[in-house]
């Protein structure tokens, strides 16, 4: 049995959902903990936390993408973060749902505990960053992905 399935057949509202260490990976619109169990996403979910909080973790496009596709699930969604991860440069703008687009759901990115946030542009696909002014070049990313790597080691 999917866990978001038991909660909404309990009627339980779940309104915001940290993932702390236990995401495994996004398949079919849920979402596999580490331990196995899927998890759908519950309607009444306005913020999603996607903290893996492991040595390095690198999610790629095709994963975030996964994560997008079970947030759009969520009737009330405002927010997706991603903390403590390395995620790509850009996602294609075709692959992100229209709806977390007309609902402009905020995804915000905090690579490690630097205090650097970027958000993730709807429309283009491209992070962003000085309060959505720049986008994030090849040699910010490139540079990103250094100190992620170094602070991993």
């Amino acid at each position: 049995m999917l866990i978001g399935s038991y909660v909404t057949f309990l009627q339980i509202p779940i309104f915001h959902l940290e993932l702390l260490q236990s995401f495994s990976k996004a398949d079919a619109g849920n979402i596999i903990l580490c331990s196995g169990l899927q998890l759908s996403c519950p309607v009444s979910l306005k913020k999603l936390s996607i903290d893996t909080y492991e040595e390095g973790r690198e999610l790629t496009e095709t994963e975030v993408v996964g994560i997008l596709m079970f947030a759009q699930h969520s009737q009330r969604l405002e927010k997706l973060m991603f903390l403590f991860c390395l995620l790509p440069q850009s996602i294609a703008a075709e692959d992100i749902p229209s709806i977390l687009k007309s609902r402009k759901v905020k995804v915000t990115w905090l690579p490690y505990d630097s205090g650097k946030i970027y958000d993730l542009n709807l429309e283009s696909g491209r992070w962003m960053y000085d309060d959505r002014t720049l986008d994030v070049t090849d040699a910010v990313y490139s540079k990103e992905v250094s100190e992620f790597r170094e602070v991993w080691q």
